[in-house]
């Protein structure tokens, strides 16, 4: 799982999914857009394009996949057309909760929300009579076609 610099937060797999859409209707699109670029620029070697839009921690500064604080591009395939297909709140401004969109551990949330969500859905949906239809799905996920 992606990883911030808070440690030890426990995110229940069944709520997952309403909070992650709480945290997306709540906050406005064009910054969410903006936090998630500037975590793909850092890990693509472009740390100061990002330093300007994000607070990292210095060891989020690097291109591996296999860091911990790494985000997988399929992460964000998902994240991004479910950020703009949520609608926003209509709620008063007042009682909206939007993300803070400058702190990596925002993204770290986003990402592990994300990821146990689609792991509490997996786990209704994946027999061992589907298996190999779940690793098709997961596959176009993975790959560009």
């Amino acid at each position: 799982m992606a990883r911030g610099t808070g440690q030890g937060e426990h995110i229940d797999p069944a709520m997952a999914l309403p909070h992650l859409l709480r945290m997306l209707s709540e906050t406005d699109d064009a910054d969410t857009l903006t936090m998630l670029w500037a975590v793909h620029a850092l890990q693509n070697d472009r740390s100061a394009s990002a330093e300007k839009h994000l607070n990292l921690p210095p060891q989020a500064n690097t291109s591996s996949m296999d860091s911990p604080f790494a985000v997988l591009s399929w992460d964000f395939e998902t994240l991004i057309p479910l950020m703009l297909n949520m609608p926003k709140a209509v709620s008063p401004p007042w009682l909206r909760q939007p993300m803070n969109v400058r702190a990596f551990n925002t993204v770290a949330n986003l990402i592990n929300l994300l990821r146990a969500a689609d792991e509490h859905d997996s786990g209704d949906r994946v027999t061992v009579e589907i298996v190999l239809k779940e690793m098709h799905r997961i596959a176009h996920r993975t790959f560009a076609w």
